[in-house]
Order: C-alpha cells, then structure tokens, then sequence
C-alpha cells in the first residue's frame, strides 16, 4: 500500500518538472528540480532551478479520521529578480492546476512567497514559495 503523502510528493516532483517556457509557463524551472536540496544552486548553467520539501502538520478532524496538512516549501535559485518573479508565477501556475493531486488532497493553497538576494560563489535571486496542501487519512495511516 502507498503512502498517500509519499504518492502526492510524487506527484508534486512530476509537475514541478514538466515547467518548460511556452504555452502556458514562462521559464524551463523544470529542468532543475530538485528535493530537500541542502546547497544553494548558484551555477549559471543551473539557473532557474528550485529545490521542494515538504513537512506536515496533522490536525484531528473527526473520530476515526485525521486531516493532514503538509506545508509545501519550495525554493527558487535564479541569476535575476525579473527571473524570480517568473518562476514565482510558474509555480503558482503549476501548482494551482492540480489542486486535489490525483483526487489524493481534497485542497491545495497558496500561502505566499519571500524573495531576497544571497551571496554565494555568486549573486543569487531566492524566494521562498510557499503552498499547503491537504488529505485525509484514517488513523494511524498516512
């Protein structure tokens, strides 16, 4: 049996890495997607690039079912705010359309974003994108 939050991570890394410039978005993100990624991406060759982890909050909601909320952070490296900004909405984008990941989440929000500017072997644009996304599960299950 799949763990339902393992199965919607899965399903976050999937379309986070189908981000390509066209129709419907405005930067190739998905050509570096990384999880739970320690090191910033500063490598121009790299750029954009985004880097996705996920903690979870679990809320009792009934008897025999729990509501569980998993915070979705993902943080995008790109050499210019201009960038930044485009992945921003890319990811907005990209994660708007899936909203209940396969019927696995019964919602999923957008938070918000936090952008600045690091240095690092070079000048790096960061920001911080912030979603929740939300399933149930019986007790004790995930």
């Amino acid at each position: 049996m799949a763990v339902k939050r393992s199965t919607i991570m899965g399903l976050v890394d999937t379309a986070l890495k189908t981000i390509a410039a066209g129709a419907t978005y405005s930067t190739n993100l998905g050509s570096h997607v990384y999880q739970w990624r320690a090191a910033p991406v500063d490598d121009a060759a790299s750029l954009p690039a985004c880097s996705y982890r996920d903690t979870l909050t679990v809320t009792k909601r009934s008897t025999n079912i729990w509501e569980n909320v998993i915070a979705l952070d993902v943080v995008v490296f790109a050499n210019s705010a201009a960038v930044v900004r485009q992945c921003v909405a890319d990811l907005i984008i990209c994660i708007g359309a899936n909203k209940t990941w396969g019927g696995n989440a019964f919602a999923t929000q957008y938070i918000g974003d936090e952008t600045g500017v690091e240095q690092h072997n070079k000048l790096v644009f960061i920001s911080n994108v912030k979603f929740s996304i939300h399933y149930e599960a019986t007790y004790w299950t995930s």
